[in-house]
């Protein structure tokens, strides 16, 4: 199955009920590239069959650093079973019995924020103010521009569209990227790289899939195919690399990440992280210490579980003066906002009261009003999900792996 990142479903009800599996997105190893092998180009792929969601299934936490980590908690299209294997939760296809477990795991989750909140902003305190998390001003929107670079989730194809004869040694074997020669980028023209440096921000609604198709769910409409950007990256370090202009490369790479993590969702804070990531390495291996300003792998790991655990402290039923508290808190909270705004969208159906804690929600002035308007319109949560919130750890597992465990 081609490995991809989760399409906008990530960003609404199905990311965060599951953050804390922490599943292992495309990596060196992991990642497949598209099928075509046609010259960089804009357009649609129409041969090419819609993405399949993975089924969920917990890994163990990634400590790769160049793994995307992030949830997928959509189950695979065309399963009856929502991807489990005993058929499936029906105790929960009534309504009335999906109202409950909601209710119930929702008071479960409020009793954690309070007696976990504390302790949550003591070990995120070290993050606050650091310059690679920091959100960015929103002037310049890169839009306009990267709407018909990017690769898309879904087969469009952008002019940043890579052959399969580049992604294929950048991954076999794994890290092989690394030892390869000025080769492997050969004819690229890395300037549209120099030119973001003109924009502060990226939303997804000012120009692209999202904003083309105001009708398409939730939880099919596409991100934009981060994979496609993780290659370049590596490239534009390798290049740095071998012409003696690596702090500039990084520079470039550092601000990609921050464009990326502008468009405001989990998945895209854990592309920032990511980046940064695979920078530090490139310098390791150089002998050398990464520029000031980037992310030691202790702040990595912290900001991947901070960021993840975040919004758990936002749902409804929790405290007002907790969820003000927790906000003060977290680390990325432009992303915080709008994925707790679609889920707590989702819950309201089952949930009436959860309206309430939706409209504090927008009343925080979220980062990107525009997306957070259409996260209002997120469809009512699916039985499969709440089957899996039972299963899960919430809270306390965020806090696991913000302490290692030492609660």
């Amino acid at each position: 199955m081609k490995t991809r990142v989760a399409g906008l479903s990530v960003v609404v009800v199905l990311l965060v009920l599951a953050v804390l599996l922490l599943l292992r997105w495309p990596t060196d190893d992991t990642t497949e590239t598209a099928e075509s092998s046609r010259p960089a180009g804009p357009g649609l792929a129409p041969s090419r069959p819609p993405p399949t969601r993975p089924v969920l299934t917990p890994s163990p936490p990634s400590t790769g650093e160049e793994a995307l980590t992030g949830v997928l908690l959509r189950p695979a299209r065309g399963s009856d079973a929502g991807g489990y294997e005993d058929g499936g939760p029906p105790a929960l296809d009534d309504q009335a019995a999906r109202a409950e477990a909601l209710r119930r795991w929702l008071a479960e989750n409020a009793a954690a924020a309070e007696k976990y909140v504390d302790r949550y902003c003591e070990e995120t305190r070290g993050l606050q103010g650091r310059k690679a998390l920091a959100e960015p001003p929103r002037n310049r929107d890169a839009a306009l521009y990267l709407a018909g670079r990017t690769d898309w989730e879904g087969g469009r194809l952008g002019l940043l569209h890579l052959p399969e004869s580049i992604t294929s040694r950048m991954g076999n074997p794994p890290q092989a990227w690394r030892s390869a020669g000025p080769e492997l980028y050969a004819g690229l023209d890395f300037s549209w790289m120099t030119e973001l440096l003109q924009f502060d921000h990226w939303t997804m609604m000012a120009a692209g899939p999202l904003r083309d198709d105001d009708a398409v769910s939730f939880f099919e409409a596409p991100l934009p195919n981060y994979v496609t950007l993780q290659y370049w990256v590596k490239l534009r370090l390798l290049k740095g690399l071998h012409e003696h202009d690596l702090a500039r490369a990084s520079q470039e790479v550092r601000h990609l990440a921050t464009l990326c993590a502008s468009n405001g969702t989990l998945v895209s804070e854990m592309i920032r992280v990511s980046f940064y990531g695979i920078e530090r390495k490139t310098w390791e291996d150089l002998g050398q210490p990464m520029p000031e300003g980037g992310l030691t792998a202790d702040d990595a790991s912290q900001a991947r579980h901070a960021t993840l655990g975040g919004p758990f402290f936002l749902y409804p039923g929790v405290p007002r003066a907790v969820r003000e508290k927790a906000l003060e808190c977290i680390p990325t909270r432009c992303a915080a906002l709008l994925e707790t705004i679609g889920v707590t969208a989702s819950f309201s159906a089952l949930v009436p009261s959860a309206r309430e804690d939706l409209a504090w929600l927008l009343e925080q002035k979220p980062c990107d009003e525009a997306l957070a308007r259409r996260l209002t319109r997120s469809p009512p949560v699916a039985p499969e999900i709440l089957r899996q919130l039972q299963d899960m750890g919430g809270i306390k597992r965020a806090m696991e792996g913000l302490t290692d465990g030492g609660l």
